[in-house]
């Protein structure tokens, strides 16, 4: 039987310089972000991944520009150790996010 690689989907749009809880901590978890989309609004935005409190990946967007593609990679965007929560930090309000990624 052929592996599987079965990946979950959500999306939020993110708050204005603050630390987003995306993915929420969980005993005994991980995961890994495998692919994005990160769509701007009527503002330029740095949007950035984290570990926790760690950042890991880095992504700009120009105001009312085109979505920006993470795509799919052998190696993940940005990962959490076990029993940390992805979070997603954004400069402004009107910014959404895409995010597939598997949990360990």
């Amino acid at each position: 039987m052929a592996d599987k690689f079965i990946t979950k989907i959500t999306n939020a749009t993110l708050a204005s310089g603050d630390n987003s809880t995306i993915l929420a901590a969980t005993a005994g978890n991980a995961y890994k972000l495998w692919q994005a989309i990160v769509t701007p609004g009527a503002n330029a935005d740095v949007v950035t991944f984290k570990n926790g409190s760690t950042a890991q990946s880095i992504v700009s967007v120009a105001a009312n520009g085109a979505s920006v593609v993470l795509p799919f990679s052998a190696v993940p965007w940005a990962f959490t150790d076990v029993g940390n929560a992805l979070t997603v930090n954004s400069g402004t309000t009107t910014t959404k996010v895409t995010l597939y990624y598997s949990q360990d």
